[in-house]
């Protein structure tokens, strides 16, 4: 109990130091249990958990690059008892990614993608090659 106190003690923390920019609709970035940046929907609902990478966002959509922690073997601890900066090196050190793509005007929701089904999927919603996601930080 204790731990958990100090952990939403340190997310409120670092949320009120690092203002997240405003993606519109219903949508905003937060941090996760695991102190990564992800996205929730106007009921806290997680749609997007992993760490984002990059991102994009305009009035109708969001689009996202994301490393999911549990998608790099030494930190998926139920096939890994790694210690934690075993996985924080492994994390940083992964090129792992995947893609997201959400429509705020109607709540829709495409991913997670492999690189080339996510372009297929720009594609085929007639998202212009010119915009582009990018890092965040």
């Amino acid at each position: 109990m204790k731990k958990l106190i100090i952990n939403i003690l340190f997310t409120i923390v670092l949320v009120s130091c690092k203002g997240f920019p405003d993606i519109g609709g219903d949508y905003r970035l937060i941090y996760n249990s695991g102190g990564d940046i992800g996205i929730v929907n106007s009921k806290n609902t997680f749609i997007v958990y992993g760490h984002i990478l990059e991102y994009y966002y305009d009035l109708t959509y969001i689009i996202v690059a994301e490393r999911p922690r549990d998608s790099i073997p030494e930190c998926n601890y139920s096939i890994s008892n790694k210690p934690l900066n075993e996985c924080d090196e492994a994390f940083e050190k992964s090129s792992f990614k995947q893609f997201w793509i959400i429509n705020k005007k109607n709540d829709s929701v495409w991913g997670p993608y492999k690189e080339e089904a996510y372009l297929f999927k720009r594609k085929e919603l007639g998202i212009p090659d010119s915009i582009k996601i990018i890092p965040y930080r």
